[in-house]
């Protein structure tokens, strides 16, 4: 996820440096350089549309690393995740086919559930705690990087537009 935050703040940067270029042209009248610049997008408003786009890019990242830092902050909590095996139900159901004579009866049978003995969740070992505190603390560190990338690029982008 870090990676593809990287590459999205990457690009938002990248295509308001261009709209920077294209209001410096304007600017001092530079009509060769700004058609140079503005024909890999066909206009301004092109331009200005996809910088639209990589910002919600950049948003939607951000609130995915919000959720996966709540998440992460539950798991130290609680000292536990949602089981895998029985997907934090405590139960496994099986189906079980009945004979009988000339028909089939199927019969649904839930027993408890082995890997969280029927709990939902399974603890995390205390080692793990420290992995996880170091991974919240990397994700928060993005999170506030996130917030802090669409404050300067939202100012940016109202003082040019």
């Amino acid at each position: 996820m870090a990676k593809d935050f990287e590459e999205k703040i990457d690009k938002c940067l990248e295509l308001e440096s261009c709209l920077l270029d294209v209001a410096r042209c304007e600017h001092v009248g530079d009509k060769t350089k700004l058609m140079l610049i503005l024909h890999r997008f066909g206009s301004r408003k092109v331009l200005c549309e996809e910088i639209d786009y990589q910002r919600r890019e950049v948003e939607n990242t951000g609130r995915k690393l919000n959720w996966t830092l709540r998440n992460a902050k539950d798991i130290l909590e609680t000292m536990s995740i949602r089981c895998g095996t029985c997907g934090g139900t405590g139960k496994i159901t099986k189906s079980k086919y009945l004979r009988e004579r000339d028909s089939i009866q199927t019969v649904i049978v839930s027993d408890k559930c082995p890997a969280c003995d029927g709990d939902g969740s399974v603890e995390i070992p205390s080692e793990i705690s420290t992995y996880v505190t170091l991974f919240v603390e990397a994700v928060a560190q993005l999170a506030a990087l996130s917030q802090t990338f669409m404050q300067f690029s939202g100012d940016a982008m109202n003082m040019i537009a």
